[in-house]
């Protein structure tokens, strides 16, 4: 799933690529291959973003040869892959969408509450996912492991930053998921976010943790 992360920032490349930015200048700027950007921009101009990205129909001649040369250049290998990936990233979106939602909900009510039953069976329900349908090459580490191997990126004049593409899944949608609504570059999410993620979901866990000792005794 490595490299397909960036795809699913095809939305700001593609409003680069309206700005007459360059590809070279587009792929260096997001950190990945120039094929994958042609590939990128393709899909978000397509409206076939697997974020329901929204159409993008207002754009010049220029830029529609432009797209068709992108789509010529795109390998059907890399749309086989991409396809692939797609139908992995829905599941695993869904599934960590889910569990985000329960810990919110769980995080407002008090152990031993009736109230904790429903929120409690679902993450049970997705722990069980996780064991018969695991994704991502890291869906058996530990968040102290992943921490190991994620790097921080720092770029002069610019905030820290940790790249989507360099949180190996499930982590990276779980992340994405603990950060919604929170601003971002087209690398990736800030450090600080990262680092906050990090620190809160070893307490979410804590805090689950207590809700199923209060539920059993």
């Amino acid at each position: 799933m490595k490299g397909f992360r960036s795809i699913l920032n095809a939305q700001h490349v593609a409003r680069l690529y309206l700005e007459n930015k360059s590809i070279d200048g587009i792929s260096k700027r997001a950190g990945v291959s120039d094929e994958l950007t042609r590939f990128a921009f393709t899909l978000a101009l397509r409206g076939v973003h697997p974020n329901s990205l929204d159409s993008i129909t207002d754009f010049r001649l220029e830029d529609v040869v432009g797209l068709l040369l992108a789509d010529k250049e795109t390998t059907q290998d890399l749309k086989d892959e991409f396809d692939e990936f797609r139908v992995l990233w829905r599941r695993l979106h869904d599934r960590e969408r889910d569990r985000r939602d329960a810990i919110w909900r769980l995080e407002l009510i008090e152990p031993r509450s009736k109230s904790a039953e429903p929120f409690l069976e679902l993450l049970s329900a997705i722990r069980d996912a996780d064991e018969t349908d695991p994704i991502g090459e890291a869906c058996a580490f530990g968040i102290d492991e992943v921490v190991a191997l994620v790097p921080i990126t720092s770029v002069s004049g610019s905030i820290d930053y940790v790249g989507y593409d360099d949180i190996p899944e499930p982590w990276c949608e779980r992340f994405l998921q603990a950060s919604a609504g929170s601003t971002a570059t087209i690398r990736g999410g800030y450090a600080s976010d990262w680092e906050k993620f990090v620190r809160l979901w070893t307490a979410e866990m804590e805090m689950i943790k207590k809700h199923q000792e209060a539920a059993q005794g």
